[in-house]
Order: structure tokens, then sequence, then C-alpha cells
């Protein structure tokens, strides 16, 4: 199978309608990198329900050591959530939700210049509409993990999660399906989380 060589930002478009809300998780972050390349990609797409979830270590380590630095400041219209764990909390993944349609990543990069520009890094991205639903059995599954995720927020950042679903009615209708994996080119593809909060997209032949 070729692997072709893509920009996972690059991948979600712009559009004022076509997303609303999204949904990332990252083992580590770079706020101001954030800021600057992918709060910008996100914003053209539409989506202003941003949601981030973080390894607590890996988020308190960086806040220690940048809130102090006063040239850099952070414009705090998103919602981030620490995630606490007895291992690390390790996926990466980009979940954005529109009233028809949706667009998931899920890959290796954390989100910092190296994770999302530099390193060479291995994502796997999907596409929903109503049209075109054969990835509804991973949506789903990618859904449900969020929804796991829910149990760390508290507040508004777990308002904010409820506001996808209000927002994007076809996510409700994921429950419906009761497959476990779907197949591109003979190739089956299925989501896989381990114990640690790990998370891949695993393809089988």
């Amino acid at each position: 199978m070729r692997i072709e060589r893509a920009n996972i930002l690059e991948l979600i478009g712009t559009g004022k309608n076509k997303y609303h809300s999204c949904v990332i998780t990252s083992y580590s972050i770079d706020l101001v990198f954030f800021e600057h390349l992918i709060l910008p990609k996100l914003r053209s797409a539409g989506v202003t329900n941003i949601n981030l979830f973080v390894d607590a270590t890996m988020l308190e380590q960086y806040l220690s050591s940048h809130l102090g630095t006063s040239h850099k400041k952070f414009k705090a219209n998103y919602s981030i959530t620490p995630i606490k764990t007895s291992g690390a909390f390790h996926p990466k993944t980009l979940f954005l939700a529109g009233k028809e349609k949706g667009y998931l990543a899920v890959g290796s990069g954390n989100i910092t210049s190296s994770g999302m520009l530099y390193n060479d890094e291995i994502w796997s991205s999907f596409y929903y509409t109503k049209d075109k639903n054969d990835t509804k059995s991973i949506f789903k599954s990618a859904w449900s993990f969020i929804e796991n995720l829910k149990n760390y927020t508290h507040g508004i950042n777990k308002l904010k999660i409820s506001w996808v679903v209000q927002h994007a009615p076809w996510i409700l209708d994921l429950k419906e399906d009761t497959s476990k994996d779907f197949f591109i080119k003979d190739i089956s593809y299925f989501f896989h989380i381990q114990t640690k909060m790990n998370l891949y997209i695993i393809e089988r032949l």
C-alpha cells in the first residue's frame, strides 16, 4: 500500500459553515504553535467550539515553563482539559464536526511544531457525510472515546462537549451502526484503544 505525504491540517479544508466543533487529544502540546498555526486553520474551517485534552503531567511542565514568560500571551479562546491517569495519556486525534459532516484524523504526532511539521509521522484521515457514511463505525468508536473523556471535564468544558452533538445531529445516528470496522479497497479499518489511553487506527488485510 502506497503511503501519501500530506499535511492533516490542509486536509481539513476551509469554509465558514464546514465545521463548528473540534476535539483534539495529544500527549504534549505547544500552545504558542497551536495558536499561530493550528487555531487559524480551525477558524478558517468555521470551528468555534475547540476542546483540547492533554496529558496532565506534560501540560503542567509546559505551563510552568511558559506562563512566566511575559512575551508569550495565550488567547485562551479554547478549552483545555488535563488528563491524569495511572499511565501516560498518549492518543493523538483530531475530531471535527459540522452540521452534516465530520473529519477524523488519528496518528502519531503531538500538537507541537515537531509533531505537526518536522517529524515523519503517520496519520489516518477519514471523512463522514450522510451521502458517504461507510466510515460510520470509525466515527462511532471515536465519539465513544470522546464521551469517555467527559469524565475528566467539569463546568463549561463538559458543556462544550455536549454542544458538539447538539449542533451535529448525525453523531446520534452513529449509535445505529453495529459494525466494528469498515473496508477501503479490501483493507479493514477499526479503532483500537489500549489500556493506557493509547489509540490507534488498525489496518488489516
